[in-house]
């Protein structure tokens, strides 16, 4: 098949010894089967780094263009801003079809079967880097701004734990491993329920890092049955730090040492950023350059590459709107498979017309009562 030459994401520990494993376990059988010789091995990472030996993602991409490099591999355990990397190389011109995934590692040793199949097409890959998904829809502090739209949930709104669990294990038949879980609202600990769904994803997805995002207001009275679960799962607590709980940071911080549970706080937020808009934009791309188009989130049975797709009704019921509720995939229609999940995370959708390229800060504050427009929409 002739020579092939690769760039593998991220020089760090785990990017070495996937190429390692390359040069001296695939290599040699990827060119047994297939006559195809691996020429040349590279890294490669957002910026050019040449201490670390790492070309940058434009020289990556100028490469693909020229021809000049044919395979794309992603190690699976370097899964921070992986999604990112992918969809700014779509941007620039690389086909989704020449990345490749490599298996986790987790010994020293490989059979013959796993150094075969070693690299697996990403498309195709039963793995995500991320997953978040809603508790609790409504929340205790209702920012201005928030684009869970979380301040227009009138009423206690919590997932319902069974059809939950009968969703995670539907999504599991196609996805059985995850790098990184948010269990996000709202405000999740609102929901008493929630060391069921603590317990679910550790039993599912143990080798993913499982976090709690809360802006803290109930950790002083969350109860002990709540910080033993966190910490027999090893699940790590990360506090959004807001204005209003300031006089009680060094009480919580306490409290979490006390429980033995890892934790860590965000910076003070005294500033958001607004991105909504009614006017929608021409053209999808920015979709490719968007943070929160890798916040692969699973809602009502749904899977979809952002929260908004699920959030958007409650701007709409609230202000009299239209805007589009589009861009989830339903686990449960026929001919579901991994690669239709995959390459539906990384396509943009109608909703994304309507947020902006370009953010807003405004100052962070609890929104008015009764909420107006100006509360979530840019101008």
């Amino acid at each position: 098949m002739g020579d092939i030459n690769i760039a593998i994401w991220q020089a760090n520990e785990v990017g070495q010894t996937v190429k390692t494993i390359i040069e001296l376990g695939y290599a040699p059988r990827l060119e047994k089967s297939t006559g195809t010789h691996i020429a040349n091995i590279d890294f490669v990472a957002f910026e050019e780094d040449s201490e670390a030996g790492c070309m940058g993602l434009e020289e990556m991409c100028q490469r693909y263009r020229d021809g000049r490099l044919q395979m794309i591999v992603i190690p699976i355990q370097n899964y921070i801003a992986q999604s990112m990397f992918v969809t700014e190389s779509i941007a620039r011109g690389v086909d989704a079809n020449v990345f490749f995934l490599a298996s986790r590692i987790e010994s020293n040793t490989f059979t013959e079967e796993q150094l075969y199949s070693f690299l697996t097409p990403l498309m195709q890959a039963k793995y995500l880097p991320y997953l978040e998904f809603h508790i609790a829809d409504h929340c205790n502090l209702n920012c201005k701004a928030c684009e869970h739209y979380s301040g227009l949930v009138h009423e206690e709104i919590f997932t319902n734990y069974e059809k939950f669990e009968r969703d995670l294990h539907r999504l599991h038949e196609f996805i059985d491993d995850i790098g990184y879980i948010r269990i996000l609202g709202g405000e999740p600990l609102l929901n008493p329920e929630i060391t069921k769904y603590i317990k679910l994803i550790k039993d599912l997805y143990p080798k993913a890092a499982h976090v709690v995002v809360t802006n803290g207001l109930k950790l002083l009275s969350m109860p002990d049955e709540f910080y033993d679960v966190v910490r027999e799962t090893n699940t790590y607590i990360w506090m959004s730090y807001y204005p209003p709980v300031q006089n009680k940071r060094d009480a919580i911080e306490a409290k979490l040492r006390e429980k033995g549970v890892e934790y860590g706080i965000s910076e003070l937020n005294t500033e958001f950023t607004m991105k909504q808009v009614l006017k929608p934009m021409e053209g999808l791309g920015h979709f490719y350059h968007c943070m929160q188009a890798h916040c692969n989130n699973l809602y009502d049975g749904k899977i979809a590459a952002c929260f908004l797709p699920f959030t958007t009704k409650y701007f709409n019921a609230e202000f009299a709107q239209n805007l589009p509720e589009d861009g989830a995939l339903d686990l449960y229609e026929e001919a579901m498979s991994t690669e239709r999940i995959q390459r539906h995370l990384f396509t943009p959708f109608e909703r994304c017309r309507y947020c902006s390229d370009h953010s807003v800060p405004v100052p962070w504050e609890v929104m008015q009562v009764p909420s107006v427009l100006s509360d979530w929409v840019r101008e």
